[in-house]
């Protein structure tokens, strides 16, 4: 008998090879993907709390140590010097300060965006600045941010978090102490 071509059986056992295969494939370019959203989430979480520890860090080193707002809270106000073209002095030759500046979350929407207690936002006289993004929602140190008493400085605590479609949380915290250089 002459056999030309491939019996039922045999047929059948290829697709379902080609089918565990694709599968196989299909299965590891999911969980690359997966993988990919994650580490974009932790990059975007960690980025938010670095950035804006740094921005902190430069105004409240710029500030004045006796303006500084009761703590521990989870807002800090404060001034720093005038700087402009003429010598920023009062008449009796100490600095000029500015108006209280303010360092809160966005508890009220201040800048119109729907991302409230989300947000960290610079408020000063001329606008408002976001300074950090996905902050954590809660109290105290549970909380996005904190600000603590510590020697002669602050101590500034940042935790963001983000969730996956997956339903996984990503959580970054920063903290530093910070020194403001004027009196």
């Amino acid at each position: 008998m002459n056999r030309k071509g491939f019996t039922l059986i045999e047929m059948l056992v290829v697709v379902t090879l080609l089918t565990a295969a694709l599968g196989m494939i299909w299965q590891a370019w999911l969980n690359a993907d997966h993988t990919q959203a994650v580490l974009s989430n932790k990059i975007t979480v960690t980025q938010s709390t670095v950035h804006g520890l740094a921005r902190i860090r430069q105004e409240l080193r710029g500030a004045s140590r006796e303006s500084l707002s009761p703590l521990p809270a989870q807002e800090l106000r404060y001034r720093i010097p005038l700087v402009g073209e003429e010598w920023p002095l009062d008449a009796q030759g100490g600095p000029q300060w500015s108006e209280e500046r303010r360092i809160t979350p966005d508890w009220e929407d201040m800048n119109g965006d729907g991302l409230r207690a989300r947000q960290l936002l610079l408020v000063t006289g001329k606008g408002i600045e976001v300074l950090s993004n996905n902050l954590a929602v809660g109290e105290g140190k549970s909380g996005g941010v904190w600000f603590e008493a510590e020697n002669l400085g602050v101590t500034v605590g940042l935790r963001a978090t983000e969730t996956t479609r997956r339903g996984l949380t990503l959580q970054s915290v920063a903290a530093e102490t910070i020194v403001p250089r004027n009196p």
